[in-house]
């Protein structure tokens, strides 16, 4: 940049400005883009988050290396260049590897208080026995994040085809398809080409397919909002498996607990907002840093029509069916059980469910009593390992390479 361009730019640089300055000034357009993504967030904290990412993304590619005091180091620069506010967002950024950390917690922590379930019990029973041949090129990614696996299941000397679906929240498949082509291009309809409404396993027990199951309640929130506060009762957060479908629901809660209506263009711009709270590691399940995978989810959910009895059945079905995992003690495997670190300080989509379910108490009518557990069960281990998994803290350590979530 020129003297005159830095003159018109509000400042003069010093000869002695760190070396990351002349960077990031070199590209007025950087500072510029994170500085659109700190006014446009929901909060402080996310709005550092995001701003921090898309700098960290442009300078690495520009330099190769940020530290957080490098972040420090620059806002000392520009305000002595009287550059005022970008000296204050500079050190908003340079404040964030606590919210970094966090941001790690709360993702470790999603799904540490899920039982295992019957499913996961049977499917890894199944797959350590041989039982399943599952399809070499699998598992695919559905466009919900989740691994889906395709494969033949043998019994007695009978083949038939089943499908095998991993999240970081457990296991489930659906089997009983017409024959493999069949199952093959519901798949298909699961990728990323396809759009339109999503649809049933079209199998006897389709309706009983937890990933439809969850989708059929987010599909009815954003189509009518208005039951949302009868049906989130039912439905804490870990309920939704998949981490797509969690942040969708998590949105659908936070917009919800503001007052406003969670429409379909709501829940987008909030799971905009939430995407800086997911690791670095994790985002290409989002499709990216701008997350256009979790949208075009999004929109397909609100393309789906499902009935308000077809939601209820289904939100009373996953309370049933987590209670009855839970009573019966089935512990997780050791992979999933790790050490996710510490927990959150704070959980804003629990908070945000909390106080919508203050508003309705499900009918518990319908709810299993607590089953009787007998001795110690085993663990159930992750058939298909495709999800990012846990991250522990990382310290960066000078010298060393970029820290990353």
């Amino acid at each position: 940049m020129s003297e005159p361009d830095q003159a018109s730019a509000g400042g003069t640089w010093s000869d002695n400005s760190f070396w990351l300055t002349e960077r990031l000034q070199s590209d007025v357009t950087v500072l510029r883009a994170a500085g659109e993504l700190y006014a446009g967030s929901r909060d402080a904290d996310t709005g550092a988050l995001a701003a921090r990412r898309s700098l960290d993304r442009q300078l690495r590619t520009m330099t190769g290396w940020p530290h957080p005091e490098d972040y420090e180091a620059m806002a000392v620069d520009y305000e002595a260049a009287g550059r005022a506010e970008e000296a204050a967002l500079l050190r908003q950024v340079a404040a964030t590897r606590e919210l970094q950390a966090e941001a790690r917690y709360r993702w470790n922590h999603r799904y540490a208080d899920r039982p295992a379930s019957t499913a996961d019990e049977m499917i890894t029973t199944m797959a350590d026995g041989g039982m399943i041949d599952f399809d070499p090129e699998g598992p695919y990614r559905g466009l919900d994040g989740a691994g889906y696996r395709p494969g033949m299941l043998t019994i007695a000397d009978l083949d038939t085809p089943v499908m095998v679906v991993a999240s970081r929240g457990g296991l489930d498949l659906a089997v009983d398809w017409e024959d493999y082509s069949a199952m093959s291009a519901w798949l298909a309809d699961r990728g990323s080409s396809a759009a339109g409404p999503l649809q049933a396993p079209p199998t006897p027990e389709g309706h009983r397919f937890r990933p439809w199951q969850e989708e059929q309640i987010l599909a009815r929130m954003l189509e009518a909002p208005g039951e949302v506060p009868a049906l989130a009762p039912w439905l804490p957060p870990d309920r939704f498996t998949a981490d797509l479908r969690y942040d969708v629901y998590a949105a659908i809660l936070a917009v919800a607990g503001e007052g406003e209506r969670p429409t379909p263009d709501r829940v987008a711009a909030e799971m905009a907002s939430r995407l800086a709270w997911v690791p670095d590691h994790a985002l290409p399940l989002y499709g990216g840093p701008d997350g256009p995978t979790a949208q075009a989810y999004l929109s397909r959910l609100a393309a789906t029509p499902v009935r308000s009895d077809e939601a209820t059945q289904a939100a009373r079905a996953l309370h049933q069916e987590d209670t009855r995992n839970r009573a019966r003690g089935l512990t997780r495997s050791a992979e999933h059980a790790e050490d996710p670190g510490p927990k959150p300080r704070h959980v804003p989509e629990q908070a945000s469910w909390l106080a919508l379910a203050k508003q309705a108490t499900p009918d518990t009518s319908t709810t299993p009593a607590p089953a009787t557990v007998q001795g110690p069960r085993p663990a159930v281990g992750p058939v298909v390992a495709v999800d990012p998994g846990l991250r522990p803290p990382e310290q960066p350590q000078p010298g060393g390479p970029a820290p990353r979530l």
